[in-house]
């Protein structure tokens, strides 16, 4: 990276220079398509924290929602390790299960029949 660094900040003046020739041409379609460039390589940062965001505020708890006991699962070797030395998952003192959400350990009620 180091090393490219200084090539690709000698090479801004020169699209500086060329996006700048390019918008004060009288072709339309050029003008727009250089200032709509321009906008996307500023914005691109900001977008990219914005769609982490909403990954990791959105999307993530809703897939593991959605697969529910499959998301903790450990490789074999790991969970070779976990019996051997007694090691085990649970929720550890203190946690209950909130409004809406089963204990894990205990089996749901079945429904009544008529």
């Amino acid at each position: 990276m180091p090393t490219t660094l200084g090539l690709a900040e000698a090479a801004v003046p020169v699209i500086v220079e060329g996006a700048e020739a390019l918008v004060k041409s009288l072709v339309a379609d050029l003008q727009q398509y250089i200032i709509g460039s321009v906008i996307e390589a500023a914005a691109k940062p900001l977008f990219a924290k914005v769609e982490a965001a909403l990954g990791r505020l959105l999307l993530v708890p809703a897939t593991m929602r959605l697969l529910g006991n499959a998301n903790w699962w450990a490789p074999a070797p790991l969970r070779r390790f976990y019996a051997r030395y007694g090691i085990r998952e649970d929720d550890g003192p203190g946690l209950e299960a909130g409004p809406g959400l089963e204990d894990a350990t205990t089996p749901a009620p079945e429904p009544a029949r008529p």
